[in-house]
């Protein structure tokens, strides 16, 4: 009977990260490519077929929850604020052909022969990405803004908006709750 899929402290070592906080759950279905490049803090959790590739030097925070299926292609780098989460099945490419012009596409192909956006992606702190949305080349969400399920991000998200949409717009206002972040900030010390 298995008690638990989480990977050993000792077998979370062995991966290879830049650095790795405290009382971290990372599923033994996770994959990581490129970790050296990856620093994760306190109390992260990544569930099941998660797939995280970085090629710049990237952070998940401390108190971050990566859901089931979460993929992130981030080859210039990727950065996932305090109190953060992308639910299951979210999508982060942080590198994307362009699908339009005289071009081909293919990873394979040389770069002079094909049109590619790139970018760090970044969530500053607060953020929560909803199931099986998409995060594209520009993707900033500033503080406390939240994107809904089944939206794409391709560039900046207000601070303490609530998004939605294909391409997300602004749908709401998020509550900026002083008493949340103090609370959280207990969390911290």
């Amino acid at each position: 009977m298995r008690l638990s899929s989480f990977m050993a402290r000792r077998a979370l070592n062995r991966i290879g990260f830049a650095s790795l906080g405290k009382d971290v759950q990372i599923s033994t279905m996770a994959n990581f490519y490129r970790p050296e490049f990856l620093s994760i803090g306190d109390n992260v959790r990544i569930d099941d077929f998660a797939v995280i590739s970085v090629g710049e030097p990237s952070s998940i925070g401390d108190w971050v929850h990566l859901g089931v299926s979460v993929f992130i292609s981030a080859p210039m780098g990727i950065t996932i604020g305090k109190f953060s989460g992308l639910s299951s099945g979210v999508r982060v490419f942080g590198s994307s052909d362009e699908f339009g012009g005289a071009h081909l596409m293919h990873p394979k192909l040389p770069l002079e022969v094909r049109s590619v956006a790139s970018s760090k992606i970044m969530l500053e702190a607060y953020n929560q990405v909803g199931a099986n949305s998409v995060l594209l080349p520009g993707a900033i969400m500033e503080i406390g803004s939240v994107l809904g399920a089944l939206s794409l991000l391709k560039k900046r998200s207000p601070a303490w908006k609530l998004l939605a949409g294909i391409p997300a717009h602004v749908i709401g206002e998020r509550p900026k709750d002083e008493e949340v972040i103090r609370i959280s900030e207990k969390f911290l010390s």
